[in-house]
């Protein structure tokens, strides 16, 4: 690090697939897949489920990444269909984006860390198999 520059490490973990997807399931490399995009425009990508990053800002100032991945949200339950109320076999699934910072101005004894989330559009549905 140069003089009067501060840095800090952030580790994200996508959210788990639904107990009932199998590894050859479309919905496993949708779990798995995040990606990282700073402010420099700097990207990257993963599909094993995490990433990690180092964001690096001077005293006074800040820094940003957003990572976007993919929630899964349970089963949609239409009350009109034939179903009767239970589950249909599909899940729901919807992008977000959890915006990280980080940022110390003068006065402030140490880095201060923000984390934000977002959806990213609507639900989508997936056929459980």
């Amino acid at each position: 690090l140069r003089e009067g520059e501060f840095a800090v490490r952030f580790v994200v973990r996508a959210p788990s697939a639904p107990s009932d997807a199998s590894p050859s399931s479309r919905l496993w490399p949708l779990a798995n897949h995040l990606s990282v995009r700073r402010e420099n425009d700097a990207r990257e990508a993963t599909a094993c489920g995490h990433v990690a990053f180092t964001l690096h800002a001077a005293r006074g100032a800040g820094a940003l990444a957003t990572v976007t991945a993919t929630a899964f949200l349970g089963p949609a339950v239409d009350p009109d269909d034939d179903h009767r109320g239970r589950a249909e076999p599909f899940v729901r699934a919807r992008t977000f984006a959890a915006h990280l910072g980080i940022s110390q101005v003068t006065g402030e004894p140490a880095p201060v860390v923000t984390a934000t989330l977002a959806w990213c559009g609507a639900d989508e549905r997936y056929k459980v198999e």
